[in-house]
């Protein structure tokens, strides 16, 4: 099939075909047709390779935007590509490319993080020994954590000097790139590799087994022992990491004719390619983790500190013992043994789609720019294979050692994004992930980032008593009810933190926090009342409408001398509706009151057809008369209390209920 281009079309095909991309694109193709097809010769593909690129090529047009010129030009695709291959520009997670240079921006963000490190390091001084000082100082970090981020705003806001409609996405999309290479790769390293395209799990295999053949003494120091997986049994493994519905016989039968060309020290990297677990099981690998269990890792800016000056090849710290030392060697020696077989960084084109459908092992949650990785299996299998007590302080310990070993991974991982992302290599340490919290415990809920967590440590400082922190409940809102507030948070530190959680206590607690409501309300306590501001009837287009202008009028009217002003805080409870006089006249209320409530309620036409439902009152600590606490709708109230923290009950397998319009607790689980 022979295809027609004019002269310039020609021409620029040809500046195609030579740029630096194709280039780079054909040694890729051929290497991994030569893996594949080893009987072809290297012409012969290479002529594959042009006609395929020749057939599928289109040198597209674009619109080219220069935000700093104000300019919109036209151009191909292939000057584009050219553009970002000579030029290096920064490569933003929306398209947006951006100059290296430094801008007033950059150094005054700069300048505000390097401030912020300053106040951290100052207040975690202080974690243990001055609450006021610590507070002082955590306040001051966050202000400048708030200003930092206040930038983002401004962004995308167009009176400001600093706007751009580029920019605020760049900024969203490159965050959420940094982040999905945080998850993917922690994903990744314990055992959890997916590819959607057959195609790209042939180049893993050909970059994992991109090694010299021969053997050296660190490939036969861990490889003796180890039974290397026949060939149909690696095929299988790494079919494995295709979806099912990309799985068929002709694929299954390239990667199996593909395996069958590598030896054995090839094929032991592809077992433990990206396979933390299978890593450690190695006979000198166990032995070296066994002699770190007898270890203090305790102190993790300690061993962090030492690491990176045995790394960088620079004088250790005089105040650290020759034990210290020789304590982060041995975990460095095993970090570099990971880096060596495990540690395989992909930078997947679909990361996006990835995170959010992927079912995740390692990855407990993420929430806005932290992942919280779980760790736990590690110290399970510590406790199977040394011979520790299980004591706080060993936990700590070895959490921290793969809270190490999980910071130089991440350094790592980005190093390579922030480099694939022409990130200027000074700046890229600041693309950084850094040990947050150590958690003892944490139940996460359905919602998004909303879970209840017990912190031993933050950033490395071991707290004297684990913190217990609530993120995105609804019982940290200030629209709860203080006492139901409490009831849940002390619920969560007693029974949720408790050693071994018993269910029946939960319940029992719950149970009997639900009658003390109904206790309260019949007694006319105030206690549980929603409260709200009464404000005058023209702030309102239509104030009867509002519960709190009817209540209020209600109340006004009964108790004169007690009134609800304008602006005053007031309590509202909702009522079992009275919808006519004939009803009315059947409950057990004074009479005097009865003549009040028919005038302000049934003979107001702006009342009447909501009926006597709903009474405000003042915030005070006189009791409701009995009259009026018997009329309370106090299931409903009940139930928008208990509401607040049942989702709490949903981390532990159990599902709440919802029956005409109440909540119930349950143990049935959703299948």
């Amino acid at each position: 099939m022979s295809m027609d281009f004019t002269i310039a079309e020609r021409k620029q095909r040809e500046k195609f075909f030579k740029s630096k991309f194709f280039i780079d694109y054909k040694e890729q193709m051929l290497t991994n047709l030569k893996n594949l097809f080893p009987e072809m010769s290297e012409k012969y593909l290479l002529n594959k390779i042009k006609v395929r690129a020749e057939k599928e090529f289109k040198d597209t047009k674009c619109m080219w935007e220069n935000t700093l010129e104000n300019t919109i030009t036209e151009m191909k695709l292939s000057d584009v590509i050219d553009f970002v291959y000579e030029k290096e520009p920064i490569l933003t997670g929306n398209g947006f490319f951006m100059k290296k240079e430094k801008s007033l921006e950059s150094k005054m963000l700069m300048y505000l993080l390097d401030l912020r490190k300053k106040y951290k390091a100052t207040m975690f001084s202080y974690i243990n020994t001055d609450k006021i000082l610590f507070q002082a100082f955590n306040s001051w970090q966050l202000s400048t954590k708030e200003m930092t981020n206040s930038y983002y705003g401004v962004l995308g806001e167009r009176n400001s000097q600093f706007y751009d409609k580029y920019l605020g996405p760049a900024v969203t999309l490159s965050g959420f790139n940094i982040i999905s290479t945080a998850v993917l790769g922690y994903e990744s390293m314990f055992g959890n590799t997916s590819f959607e395209c057959f195609d790209d799990l042939v180049q893993y295999i050909n970059r994992v087994t991109d090694v010299e053949l021969e053997e050296d003494e660190v490939d036969k120091l861990l490889m003796k022992g180890i039974e290397i997986m026949g060939d149909e049994e690696l095929t299988n493994l790494m079919m494995e990491k295709l979806p099912e519905e990309k799985f068929d016989e002709e694929s299954d039968n390239i990667v199996y004719n593909l395996i069958l060309t590598k030896n054995n020290k090839q094929k032991f990297h592809l077992m433990m390619a990206n396979d933390f677990y299978r890593f450690i099981e190695i006979p000198h690998i166990k032995k070296l983790l066994v002699s770190l269990a007898e270890k203090d890792m305790i102190d993790f800016d300690k061993n962090l500190s030492i690491a990176e000056s045995i790394d960088s090849n620079e004088a250790i710290d005089e105040k650290y013992s020759d034990d210290e030392i020789h304590t982060v060697s041995i975990m460095n020696t095993f970090w570099n043994y990971l880096k060596r077989y495990v540690n395989r960084y992909e930078l997947y084109q679909n990361s996006k789609w990835k995170v959010k459908n992927e079912i995740r092992k390692s990855v407990l949650t993420i929430d806005t720019d932290s992942t919280l990785v779980y760790l736990d299996p590690f110290w399970q299998y510590m406790k199977r294979n040394s011979d520790i007590e299980g004591s706080r302080e060993e936990r700590i310990s070895l959490i921290n050692f793969m809270v190490f070993i999980c910071t130089k991974f991440i350094k790592d991982g980005y190093s390579v994004y922030t480099k694939n992302a022409n990130i200027p290599k000074e700046v890229r340490w600041r693309t950084a992930m850094k040990n947050e919290f150590l958690i003892d415990r944490i139940f996460l809920t359905p919602n998004k980032k909303s879970y209840a967590m017990s912190i031993i440590a933050i950033e490395g400082n071991i707290l004297e008593t684990p913190k217990i922190e609530f993120k995105g409940l609804q019982i940290k809102k200030s629209t709860v009810n203080p006492k139901t507030r409490k009831f849940f948070q002390d619920l969560v530190e007693e029974e949720f933190m408790a050693k071994e959680i018993d269910l029946s206590k939960i319940f029992g607690k719950i149970f009997d926090y639900q009658e003390l409501i109904r206790e309260e309300i019949r007694s006319g306590k105030k206690s549980f009342a929603k409260l709200t501001t009464n404000k005058a009837n023209n702030s309102y287009k239509y104030p009867f409408r509002m519960q709190v202008v009817r209540g209020r009028t209600i109340w006004n009217a009964l108790y004169p001398g007690d009134p609800i002003l304008s602006g005053d805080k007031c309590g509202i409870y909702k009522l079992n509706p009275i919808e006519d006089e004939e009803a009315l006249n059947e409950k057990n209320i004074p009479e005097d009151v009865k003549e009040i409530i028919k005038k302000e309620v049934f003979e107001n036409e702006e009342m009447s057809h909501y009926g006597f439902d709903v009474i405000s009152f003042p915030v005070s600590d006189i009791s409701l008369p009995e009259w009026l606490s018997s009329l309370v709708k106090v299931d409903e109230i009940v139930d928008d209390n208990i509401r607040n923290g049942i989702i709490l009950l949903r981390s532990l397998g159990l599902e709440p209920l919802t029956v005409r319009g109440s909540t119930y607790i349950s143990n049935i689980i959703d299948i």
